[in-house]
């Protein structure tokens, strides 16, 4: 499987501050690479070792090693939730509904997103 980035973007709730996980795709899993918000709060959130630091006008967090073999994310109208994969955005929301999802890790080609993302599929 190829290694392919992404990024998982949300309002977080208790907060209410946007922010930008960074993924990647690995060896059938993902590995969360990054977190990024205005709100240290955010991140701290998140309980990993290590400190946040600054860049291009934000906080950044390094994720310490991981290994997520499933996202289960709670897709909320007041969530602003979005999954980027550079090619294609897909809004949570509007693919799920206010729902429960479960994201497994999978790399498909080019051509098969290309094709998922047609109108008249």
């Amino acid at each position: 499987m190829r290694d392919s980035a992404f990024t998982y973007t949300y309002r977080q709730s208790i907060y209410d501050v946007a922010v930008r996980e960074e993924l990647r795709v690995a060896d059938g899993a993902f590995r969360i690479e990054r977190a990024v918000s205005t709100d240290l709060r955010a991140l701290e959130y998140f309980r990993w070792p290590g400190s946040a630091h600054e860049a291009d006008g934000a906080l950044e967090w390094q994720a310490p090693q991981n290994r997520v073999d499933r996202l289960e994310i709670a897709v909320v109208a007041r969530g602003d939730q979005a999954i980027d994969t550079g090619v294609r955005r897909v809004a949570l929301v509007n693919a799920f509904g206010e729902a429960s999802v479960s994201v497994t890790a999978a790399s498909r080609p080019l051509a098969a997103w290309l094709w998922s993302a047609l109108p008249w599929r």
